[in-house]
């Protein structure tokens, strides 16, 4: 009994160390991508459902709306990309203890002649503080008490890895959106 539980513990933060390592290796090594034809609709649906499965998240409405087009990127590390994103803008709407929605919009635009998905990603948590908004991207820089500051760190690095750009868009208080620019696959 006793013993069960303090094991359980180790298996846990063996567990949340492992991933703290894990992302730390990745943000600090060169990328690989493994180029390929990439649904990010469906990406984004398959990480909300995975989201909806962790009990504290279990209320999150996904809105995807706008005409989403293929891009050219490695699915494995763009679901991961999501992933993070999407966790992120759940525990803040947690923390704030709001209504747990997320709003994804995708438009297709050209710019300087080439293709490329706009995706805005919005959710209704905290939002982050002015003085904050400089430093989310930067490795181990975190607000949260279990917060590695690997998260955004890695979202980022994945993106531009993409020949993609990440900016934020936040009020405090009010939620927090995050503008991300991918090329799109050429058919």
């Amino acid at each position: 009994g006793e013993n069960r539980a303090f094991a359980e513990k180790i298996v846990a933060e063996t567990r949340a160390l492992t991933k703290v390592v894990t992302d730390f290796l990745d943000i600090s090594k060169p990328m690989v991508l493994s180029p390929a034809p990439v649904n990010l609709c469906e990406i984004i649906e398959q990480v909300a459902e995975d989201l909806k499965r962790i009990e504290t998240f279990s209320a999150l409405k996904v809105n995807v709306e706008g005409v989403f087009s293929s891009v050219e990127g490695d699915a494995i590390l763009l679901r991961q990309a999501f992933s993070n994103l999407l966790r992120n803008s759940c525990e803040a709407m947690a923390e704030k203890q709001q209504k747990m929605a997320i709003r994804i919009q995708a438009e297709q635009i050209s710019q300087s002649g080439r293709a490329y998905l706009r995706l805005m990603v919005s959710d209704l948590g905290n939002g982050i503080p002015e003085f904050d908004r400089a430093k989310i991207f930067l490795p181990f820089f975190t607000t949260k008490a279990q917060g590695s500051g690997l998260g955004l760190a890695l979202v980022q690095k994945i993106i531009v890895s993409h020949n993609g750009s990440i900016s934020l868009e936040s009020t405090s208080n009010e939620g927090t959106s995050f503008l991300i620019l991918l090329p799109a696959h050429a058919e």
